[in-house]
């Protein structure tokens, strides 16, 4: 169809363009947050040195039913506003639903004819001026072509705008040398798409060429009926509050389709749509633009066996949906940026890869993350945990040393925090770490009801070990008992290898946990030539360590040698267990005797000897 401007009345002009303007923008519906809203509310949030990624609340989310549904519910509220708005513009004259509609079009920005792809119903607005005089609104036809008479026939649908723009003004100028020409869009068409999955309204959904797939999505979700939604809520949504009224929203109001997994397909292509990271970024990458024939295909949310989890430091801790291609920066930019108190250079990754029970823990350097310069790469199930600095007035903390990712103090919730927690936080074991070797001592002296620090059946054991020893082995064992009676019973072994959850103790202010490094050594000493280090040997005795040692000293009494496990500190016989690495051989020293020792010694065999005989001699009686 071809308009002449020469043919029709101005007042006739402004009608037929008005006309095509309300065919168009009866479906056209402004996102609250475009891109350009984004942008520029961001920079002033910057200006104003807030963080990056916080600009979508003014304060951290704590709560977790805050959290959970904060997204969600974004989706929910954005549903609700287009079921407002198009509820009421049909409530309405024609005449009123025009100039409503011409109030809320707004968009991102002006169109990029180097983006915007032409099709069947886009209007061009069509100058020529010189030796063929035109100035017509034409539409694209269903065939995609753009006719000028006495010209040519156009074929623009797919090419870009500026493609077409090129074209026809080639074509123009080939017909007619001395003239010059513009073409300008001047409304963007109407066409269909299909929308498949687990939405209220499945086929097809109108919608623009200059609407994202949220659009679409947003019609599909609704709940058939607009009137009745209308009704539910007689005021507008006031876009000041609009993130807080976000969180108030019912659980059971949520849709249950999933928010990162949406699937475009445009011919042999796929995108991917991610309303979450959207919403978090701003970023359109995550929202294309629709075309003529896409088709989008939104599955139900997942999060069985398919999330990532981020805790700690950062503003909207959570369990998120994950999707393929996740990296951490864009899962930190989901969770709105790291908080003040945030360490950004150790943020820890627990993963557990090929079906195992071990978690692997991953140290991350936030800061490169965030800055773009590295690129880290998250898996389904990934845990993320963002270490904070301890609040003084509030936190406990306990002392984490040794072979571990990230020595240091740790806050804790007395209570609450487990050991499994803290290892994690600290970033893991090293490849080096001795888990059998491994405890965690408690300041006992703080604990005045420490069942152990008061039990003098305890001190009085130690005191009969001791009392057969030396004053220098005296001062080592009282050492050693001093530090036995602050360990807290776990195994590291049995917990972090073998999954028992019944060794995840929980900690107190003031702990340590000391992991030390592995040892290929059994340290032997008291009553022996040469104490010390012997390279431990695999399946060999006391008696081989102890002859590396430079054997027994005259001083010592073979008879009486233990093993002190290296894990549990406990004295076992040699014949009782088997030497392991870290372990250590005690020879005790033979005690002192004096002539009444011996005196006392011969006594007694004497007072044994003849009483044996006596009744020796008395039984014999008896039988004869």
């Amino acid at each position: 169809m071809l308009i002449n401007s020469t043919s029709i009345r101005p007042e006739f002009k402004q009608i037929l363009r008005a006309s095509a303007a309300f065919a168009v923008v009866w479906y056209l519906f402004v996102p609250s947050l475009t891109s350009q809203t984004l942008e520029s509310y961001l920079e002033r949030k910057k200006s104003e040195k807030k963080e990056p990624n916080t600009y979508l609340t003014g304060e951290s989310l704590d709560s977790p039913a805050q959290v959970n549904s904060f997204y969600r519910n974004a989706f929910r509220q954005r549903q609700q506003q287009e079921s407002f708005r198009f509820g009421n513009l049909s409530q309405r004259g024609k005449e009123g639903q025009l100039q409503a509609m011409e109030r809320m079009i707004a968009l991102e920005g002006p169109v990029d004819p180097q983006q915007y792809i032409v099709g069947p119903g886009d209007y061009l607005d069509v100058n020529i001026w010189g030796g063929l005089p035109l100035n017509a609104t034409i539409p694209v036809s269903p065939e995609g072509t753009l006719v000028l008479p006495n010209i040519g026939t156009f074929d623009v649908a797919g090419k870009t705008l500026a493609e077409a723009k090129k074209e026809i003004a080639a074509g123009v100028k080939k017909a007619y040398s001395k003239t010059e020409s513009s073409v300008t869009l001047v409304a963007p068409r109407i066409f269909a798409i299909h929308v498949v999955g687990v939405v209220n309204n499945p086929g097809l959904i109108e919608v623009s060429a200059v609407d994202r797939a949220d659009k679409a999505i947003y019609y599909a979700t609704l709940e058939s009926q607009l009137d009745s939604k209308i009704n539910q809520r007689e005021e507008p949504i006031d876009e000041r509050n609009r993130f807080q009224s976000m969180v108030e929203i019912e659980e059971d109001d949520q849709p249950e389709i999933s928010l990162r997994n949406i699937m475009l397909i445009r011919g042999d292509e796929t995108l991917a749509v991610d309303l979450l990271s959207y919403y978090a970024t701003g970023d359109a990458k995550y929202n294309p633009r629709l075309l003529d024939g896409d088709v989008l295909v939104i599955p139900n949310e997942d999060m069985t066996a398919n999330s990532i989890t981020i805790s700690g430091a950062v503003r909207l801790p959570g369990t998120f949906e994950f999707h393929d291609g996740d990296h951490l920066a864009q899962l930190i930019q989901i969770a709105q940026g790291f908080k003040q108190n945030a360490i950004r250079d150790s943020v820890i990754v627990t993963r557990f890869t090929d079906g195992s029970t071990i978690p692997q823990y991953i140290v991350v350097d936030g800061s490169s993350v965030m800055s773009g310069k590295t690129k880290f790469e998250l898996q389904r199930n990934d845990h993320i945990h963002v270490i904070g600095y301890a609040d003084i007035r509030n936190d406990h903390a306990v002392l984490v040393k040794g072979e571990v990712q990230l020595e240091g103090s740790f806050p804790i919730t007395e209570g609450m925090t487990t050991l499994s927690d803290i290892i994690s936080r600290a970033g893991g074991f090293t490849a080096q770490a001795a888990l059998r070797e491994a405890v965690v001592v408690r300041n006992i002296e703080k604990r005045d009801l420490d069942p152990i620090a008061d039990n003098p059946d305890y001190d009085r054991l130690v005191g009969m070990r001791l009392s057969e020893m030396d004053k220098e082995e005296r001062d080592y064992y009282t050492y050693e008992a001093a530090i036995r009676r602050n360990f807290v019973s776990v195994d590291f072994e049995d917990l972090f290898v073998h999954g028992d959850t019944a060794m995840d103790v929980l900690l107190m202010d003031d702990d340590e946990i000391l992991v030390p490094k592995k040892s290929s050594t059994v340290y032997v000493f008291g009553q022996v030539a040469r104490p010390g280090y012997i390279v431990w040997e695999r399946g060999m005795d006391e008696d081989w360590y102890l002859e590396r040692a430079g054997g027994v000293s005259d001083a010592g009494e073979e008879g009486e040698t233990k093993v002190i496990k290296a894990g549990s500190k406990l004295w076992v016989d040699p014949d009782d267990t088997e030497i392991e690495p870290g372990d250590s051989i005690f020879v005790p020293r033979q005690p002192d005797r004096d002539f009444a020792y011996y005196f006392t010694a011969a006594r007694d065999f004497l007072q044994v000897a003849v009483s044996v005989v006596t009744i020796y001699l008395l039984i014999q009686q008896i039988q004869n």
